[in-house]
């Protein structure tokens, strides 16, 4: 979904999408589950659908779960060429030759965080090719040592708002995916074009009827074949996931 996304976000209005998670987050600052609370209800009225859960995951955490786990590898596409301002002024190199590649933590946050070279487009795909490449390499680990070090990195790198049961079941339905092979599939034009607020912001807009008819045939799509390989039960449902790092 991309961020940008024009969307109503509950007792706010008319926002970007990402904006849900710190509207929610700046309204209740002592309440860390806010913002994925405000986010959930953004999507579920936009999609029409239920959100189970949310894990976040920030700059610092994902590379140091980076690094927790030794790198990660991923296939570069094409040669990335960028510099860009973070949040805090600083200026980032990203230089990536094409092919594949093991990437540690740094470097793998600047390759999901570039997007100048290549627009928004294939910075969404990047997450998600990231996200796969951290579960592949979580799926590798033999050695308890290592395997402490990682739980370690991801308790203090993931913030959620599901409880023990939810995080092992995501994570069973994450490896199951990962196993099966993942389909990326994008909320993008026609559905959506780009357009000017009366605000002066850029913003994604579509049709909401149109977008979350095809969120939800999509899913759907999965639940159906899903069900068909074995009987319904808890642990066989499809899971369904929203990468972003913004």
């Amino acid at each position: 979904l991309p961020r940008d996304l024009l969307v109503d976000i509950p007792g706010v209005g008319p926002g970007r999408l990402n904006e849900a998670y710190f509207e929610g987050a700046d309204r209740a600052r002592e309440e860390p589950r806010a913002g994925m609370r405000l986010l959930a209800r953004t999507l579920q009225d936009a999609l029409r659908c239920r959100i189970h859960g949310c894990l976040v995951v920030d700059f610092e955490g994902f590379r140091r779960l980076v690094d927790a786990l030794g790198g990660v590898d991923v296939d570069v596409p094409h040669a990335i060429d960028d510099e860009f301002v973070g949040e805090d002024g600083d200026v980032f190199s990203a230089h990536f030759r094409p092919g594949r590649q093991r990437l540690e933590g740094d470097a793998a946050l600047r390759y999901a965080r570039t997007r100048r070279a290549d627009r928004d487009r294939w910075r969404r795909q990047r997450h998600v090719d990231l996200a796969v490449a951290l579960v592949r390499e979580a799926l590798r680990i033999r050695s308890p040592a290592r395997a402490l070090r990682v739980l370690s990195a991801a308790a203090s790198a993931v913030k959620t708002d599901l409880g023990v049961a939810g995080i092992l079941l995501a994570a069973q339905g994450l490896a199951r995916a990962v196993r099966k092979g993942v389909e990326s599939v994008s909320v993008s034009p026609p559905l959506v074009r780009s357009v000017r607020t009366e605000e002066g912001k850029w913003v994604h807009r579509g049709s909401a009827t149109e977008i979350a008819s095809f969120v939800r045939r999509r899913w759907l799509v999965g639940e159906l074949e899903d069900r068909a390989e074995k009987p319904a039960r808890r642990q066989d449902q499809v899971t369904s996931i929203v990468f972003g790092l913004e």
